[in-house]
């Protein structure tokens, strides 16, 4: 055996002892990547495939999406010329999860469905779950790409599978996205008979975890609504459950959506008697990852309530686990969010410190749910830098993000920047073209700043007229 060989070898076995120690891992990262070079250069198709399966894991844990997608096709292409199936099924869905952290819906869907084709020709243990998992997902992209019926044909098929397994766990998992999904489109009503039909099922059964979780869900939905009254008995109704099963991590999650609704209505003792509670259960459990997420919502929750400088302590505790526990994809929304505490100080320096480098981590992991927000928020430090044109340039990235991960929502909130820097500028009828698409989504979705948005497009319409 060549000194390459035995090299290459050696590293596979050390990353296939134990892919989940990412920290050991990382320490021997520069030598993993040497001896990659060696097994590609040596085109032992099968060394590739081993060494694919094994690493990967380490890259999905550390948020690396561009990288482990690059890793997946080199093992989709080894799979292919060995004629495995078995693990030309694993690397399609590997391909196709990396794709849908990178929020490319239609690539999802590409090879999401090339998998379950596969998976119809192959016989392997547990395919009927692994069939739901993959329906839900590519689910999930279906919608955002605007193909509801196909999407929930995808998850009826999930959900009768489920009940052949006689799986009501599953079948909640697959109700749940699709409610997801069709609250993050705006259909509020879809959405709420879905959170009420998961509801039931936990109840039936009996399960106080996911009767817990339910309840949350649908007070989420509530809350998004603005309909804290409705949301407040079902979040205490989840704690009470939660602490009647010492589910921790259910305790946690309730009481911050507790807190979430206590600062909508700028009750700040509350805020932060409730992230006390959560963090003190996280800080029993030494749970690192646990007391990041309530540092993190902490620091969120008194940003949203004007309190910047009180947020600030709690984003930096925050990304300080996060770094530690090495979660890459929350530690680039956290700097954005530091970012924009700073900002809101009027640090701008500082602000755009943390806005750049909350950019470069999201395009370094492939993260363009937090890049359109950090390009929408350095469009608004450029404008108050008094530099329109390179604001222009951020916002209309913002917005193109926005638009190809289908979040309408968000667009729309670009967009009326866009209306207001535009018509600074003169350009009166490209103001106006934002402003209809705006109102257009308002206007689909009963959006409450509506009539608002008709008056904006009014006023825009009678000053062109007058310009004209």
């Amino acid at each position: 055996m060549s000194v390459s060989d035995r090299h290459s070898l050696y590293y596979l076995a050390l990353v296939q002892a134990n892919p989940q120690k990412w920290e050991r891992i990382e320490l021997e990262l520069p030598q993993i990547r040497h001896a990659w070079q060696f097994i590609t250069a040596l085109n032992n198709q099968s060394l590739i495939r081993d060494y694919v399966e094994a690493v990967s894991p380490y890259f999905e844990l550390r948020g690396l999406t561009k990288e482990a997608l690059s890793w997946a096709e080199h093992e989709l292409a080894a799979t292919r010329i060995l004629q495995d199936k078995v693990g030309t099924l694993f690397a399609l869905i590997r391909i196709g999860n990396a794709y849908d952290r990178l929020g490319h819906s239609e690539r999802v869907i590409e090879y999401h469905e090339q998998a379950l084709e596969v998976l119809k020709a192959v016989e392997i243990q547990g395919g009927s779950q692994l069939e739901i998992t993959i329906l839900t997902t590519l689910g999930m992209a279906l919608l955002s790409s605007g193909h509801v019926d196909h999407a929930v044909a995808h998850y009826e098929r999930a959900r009768d599978l489920s009940r052949q397994e006689q799986n009501w766990h599953v079948e909640f998992i697959a109700l749940t996205h699709l409610a997801r999904a069709y609250e993050g489109f705006g259909y509020h009503t879809k959405a709420e008979e879905h959170y009420a039909e998961l509801l039931r099922m936990a109840r039936k059964f009996e399960d106080k975890v996911y009767i817990g979780l339910a309840l949350r869900c649908l007070g989420n939905l509530y809350q998004s609504l603005a309909d804290f009254e409705r949301a407040q008995p079902l979040y205490e109704e989840a704690l009470q459950l939660a602490r009647e099963e010492n589910d921790r991590a259910g305790q946690i999650g309730a009481l911050m959506d507790l807190a979430d609704g206590a600062a909508i209505h700028e009750n700040l003792a509350d805020v932060v008697s409730y992230h006390e509670q959560a963090l003190a259960i996280a800080n029993e459990q030494g749970d690192k990852r646990g007391e990041a997420t309530v540092l993190g919502n902490f620091g969120q929750v008194l940003l949203r309530a004007g309190e910047p400088e009180r947020a600030i302590p709690m984003l930096e505790a925050s990304l300080e686990r996060q770094r530690e526990i090495g979660d890459t994809i929350v530690e680039a929304g956290t700097l954005g969010n530091l970012g924009q505490a700073y900002f809101d100080l009027g640090e701008l320096g500082i602000a755009e410190r943390y806005f750049i480098e909350s950019l470069e981590r999201a395009q370094q992991i492939g993260e363009p749910h937090i890049e359109a927000r950090t390009l929408r928020a350095l469009g608004e430090l450029a404008e108050k830098h008094g530099n329109d044109e390179q604001a222009l340039d951020y916002y209309e990235r913002s917005l193109q993000h926005a638009l190809s991960l289908g979040e309408e929502r968000f667009a729309r909130t670009v967009r009326w920047d866009l209306v207001r820097l535009v018509e600074k500028r003169g350009d009166l009828k490209g103001a106006l073209g934002y402003a209809h698409s705006a109102v257009e989504y308002e206007t689909a979705h009963q959006h409450p700043q509506l009539e608002e948005g008709f008056q904006q497009v009014a006023r825009l319409e009678q000053k062109l007229t007058h310009a004209e």
